[in-house]
């Protein structure tokens, strides 16, 4: 299998534009591996490499390491993740900007990102 290569990047169009306070992401807590350093950016209109993004949110987040016995499938976790700027924005960049080294063969799983209002 071929490691992954980072920067991953995931852009989404959220309908309409949100002011976000704070996001939440949620994974699972297996030996899989886990995505912790993110970069989170926010663009009111999307116009493909020429899109003006900004930074709204970045840096490692908190993990608390939860061990899933052998046989089960991975226990699923929500973390908190804030907002350094807010902004406003109908687009979403959201960045892996790296895998921690631990994680197997590189890789990581993600499940769900999204962002809470005020």
């Amino acid at each position: 299998m071929t490691p992954n290569t980072y920067p991953i990047t995931i852009v989404a169009d959220m309908g309409a534009a949100h002011l976000v306070s704070y996001f939440k992401i949620e994974d699972t807590t297996d030996s899989q591996g886990a995505y912790l350093d993110y970069e989170i950016y926010l663009a009111e209109e999307y116009n493909g490499d020429k899109t003006e993004w900004t930074l709204v949110a970045s840096g490692m987040r908190d993990w608390d390491g939860i061990y899933t016995p052998p046989g089960t499938v991975g226990v699923t976790k929500v973390y908190d993740y804030p907002v350094q700027k807010m902004a406003a924005g109908r687009y979403l960049k959201f960045v892996i900007v790296k895998c921690e080294p631990v994680a197997l063969e590189n890789r990581g799983k993600l499940g769900d990102v999204w962002g809470v209002g005020l």
